[in-house]
């Protein structure tokens, strides 16, 4: 591998922080240690605090939609006739996830 020295990876530096209510809430404790010398300062994330932020980026996420629901209207537009593009149409729904759909509703049955 041959390594150009204009073109290293910069290095990034993020210095997290803790608030007070952080400490007061139990969130997280802040720790001072001692190595080689030198003061270091690190943060404990509680286990509690671990699952307040997995939360927060569960929910920050796309919400669950539901499946059964989504499954039940397809299986209503296939008994009427429809053809799986129009129900693609119609639902806004991925011709893909239609037909992964039809498929099921076709092994269920």
């Amino acid at each position: 591998m041959v390594k150009v020295p204009e073109f290293v990876k910069p290095q990034y530096y993020h210095t997290p922080e803790l608030t007070r209510h952080a400490v007061k809430a139990n969130l997280a404790i802040p720790i001072k240690m001692l190595h080689n010398g030198a003061v270091s300062e690190v943060i404990l994330v509680t286990r509690r605090g671990q699952l307040l932020v997995e939360n927060a980026i569960r929910s920050a996420r796309a919400p669950v939609r539901n499946v059964e629901r989504r499954r039940a209207s397809i299986a209503h537009l296939l008994r009427q006739g429809h053809s799986q593009a129009e129900i693609a149409r119609r639902t806004s729904l991925p011709k893909q996830t239609v037909s992964r759909h039809v498929r099921s509703l076709r092994d269920a049955a």
